[in-house]
């Protein structure tokens, strides 16, 4: 979803970077907004989980059902797979040639 963004708002990126903008800057804003539906996701989902585990209690095999490593090691996959998946669209963004990207349009 991120990828389409950034291809999206292309022109936008190319103004911001033709007007001074930095591109480590541009990059931590990209990288922020890919990953606020991911901490949305964990802000909502570690609660519910924790909730419902008590319903499959019985099918956890040698595991406790709030198992703060288990919780854990979900919630850190998730961040590194989202920052991951961020990284690559981001990276491109802020590698854009302001003069090309406005010429384009």
């Amino acid at each position: 979803m991120l990828a389409y963004l950034v291809v999206q708002r292309k022109v936008e990126f190319g103004i911001r970077l033709a007007l001074g903008a930095q591109r480590n800057t541009l990059l931590s804003h990209l990288l922020l907004d890919g990953l606020k539906p991911a901490t949305a996701g964990l802000l909502i989902g570690l609660p519910a989980s924790a909730a419902l585990v008590r319903l499959i209690r019985g099918m956890l095999y040698e595991t406790e059902p709030l198992d703060p490593v288990v919780f854990g090691a979900v919630a850190g996959l998730l961040l590194f797979v989202s920052v991951a998946a961020c990284l690559v669209p981001a990276w491109n963004a802020s590698r854009l040639d302001p003069m090309r990207t406005l010429r384009t349009e």
